[in-house]
């Protein structure tokens, strides 16, 4: 089976961004050497092309999403996945993925109707982020319904060239091979639950306890998304996202023609296709 990855719609502005909320969001300081790239000139980047003179292609893209949540009762929830793709043979690269979920309580969760439920209040409280699930570009939401919750979504990437020291170890594959079909890993303690899944359209984190919220990350065509959505009271809830690129730089005599053909073929955003 031959497999095509069309791949990576990730602009260095991404770089460093941070939503962070305690009851409300707090916009991270931009860090030292970079500026905030406006709306008009992000809406023009695109394709798996880093930007430049075409004189590099990308070797490697890797990212890891890890959720975690510590309800008011001590219950801890996470979920984590790595995905990694190497680009050795531009017409059939490389794609693993390695799942991780995990809940840790010393008492059983109880029901979300329950007095005993962790944070649960006599007050009918809802929150609702589907809408945000059709949202393109990056994503960040924090949504709380609640008094002494702390939430915080972080993204971050980081650029190596191939020959850079730290390049092999950001670049280093783990977990198993992906075939195209969907997979899932996930667990659940009472009416909590944390799964992994990565299907062909993309890869996807997620927590959940019911009556008191979802958070939630993925990675998909044309989008990144970090979303927390909080129903209940001091809850300690934390997305991170780490993406990861190393450059190949090409010969001098490599045709710069050629290379923006490419690119221009390789425009269709993020995912994989079979």
């Amino acid at each position: 089976m031959k497999t095509s990855l069309s791949l990576i719609t990730v602009a260095l502005g991404l770089v460093g961004v941070s939503t962070q909320a305690q009851a409300i969001e707090h916009a991270a300081p931009a860090g030292n050497g970079l500026s905030e790239i406006g709306d008009e000139e992000l809406s023009q980047m695109r394709g798996r092309w880093t930007p430049g003179d075409g004189s590099a292609t990308v070797a490697y893209f890797g990212v890891t999403m890890s959720s975690n949540w510590t309800t008011s009762g001590g219950q801890q929830l996470q979920s984590a996945m790595t995905v990694g793709m190497r680009f050795d043979d531009q017409n059939t690269p490389t794609v693993t993925f390695q799942p991780t979920v995990t809940i840790v309580s010393t008492q059983p969760i109880p029901a979300a109707g329950s007095a005993a439920a962790s944070g649960a209040t006599s007050t009918q409280r809802s929150v609702d982020s589907s809408g945000l699930n059709n949202v393109s570009g990056l994503v960040q939401g924090v949504q709380l319904a609640g008094d002494g919750n702390q939430a915080d979504n972080v993204t971050a990437i980081t650029v190596r060239n191939e020959n850079d020291a730290d390049a092999p170890a950001l670049a280093q594959q783990t977990g198993t091979a992906f075939n195209g079909q969907p997979q899932q890993q996930s667990v659940q303690n009472g009416d909590a639950s944390a799964s992994a899944s990565i299907d062909g359209s993309g890869a996807r984190v997620s927590l959940s306890v019911a009556g008191q919220g979802q958070v939630q990350q993925w990675i998909r065509s044309g989008s990144l998304g970090q979303v927390i959505a909080l129903g209940a009271d001091s809850q300690l809830v934390s997305n991170r996202m780490q993406i990861n690129l190393v450059q190949r730089s090409l010969a001098s005599n490599v045709s710069l023609t050629r290379d923006f053909a490419q690119s221009v073929s390789q425009v269709r955003g993020i995912g994989l296709s079979y």
